[in-house]
């Protein structure tokens, strides 16, 4: 978030992360990195395991491309239309469609998830893909990296937002 007050009971802001053994404010921004995860209350190196396959940190909002999404990322997100503790079930269910049949646009997908091509499709769904992250993996005399490139596909072009390079 981007003020200075806890929100919920997980809540935590600059009181509590200048009070830990090594101390450090909020950033009160969007993550920039997908790791910057690692430094929020709550999540631990377990916490960290089970979510590091699912998230990614991008430059700005984005919707999810139902065609590519995972069935727990797509049931993260159905999540949030409140479908009655359904959102597993529902997103298995979709992505083992799509899986055999991608869709090509958004009439199509209201077509083939909501059975009704005049449907709205559920908010933060589409069938792009706008960004795509490539990683490398490099050896030096014998020491192991990994290049990991974020791209942002920009009018048929492949615009490279940031790398970053960690030791294997």
């Amino acid at each position: 978030d981007v003020d200075g007050s806890p929100s919920g009971p997980w809540g935590a802001e600059d009181v509590f992360y200048i009070g830990l053994e090594t101390p450090y404010f909020a950033a009160n921004r969007p993550f920039e990195d997908v790791t910057e995860l690692r430094l929020v209350r709550g999540v631990d190196s377990d916490v960290w395991q089970k979510l590091a396959p699912f998230v990614c940190a991008l430059p700005e909002p984005t919707m999810l491309n139902i065609n590519t999404a995972s069935t727990e990322v797509l049931a993260a997100t159905v999540i949030e239309w409140d479908l009655s503790g359904q959102a597993m079930t529902m997103a298995k269910q979709w992505t083992d469609a799509i899986s055999k049949q991608p869709v090509a646009d958004q009439a199509a997908l209201a077509e083939r998830l909501l059975g009704d091509r005049e449907k709205p499709v559920p908010p933060g769904l589409e069938t792009v893909t706008r960004y795509f992250m490539a990683h490398t993996p490099l050896n030096f005399d014998n020491v192991e990296y990994r290049v990991s490139s974020l791209y942002r596909r920009n009018e048929g072009q492949a615009e490279l937002l940031r790398q970053n390079r960690e030791l294997l």
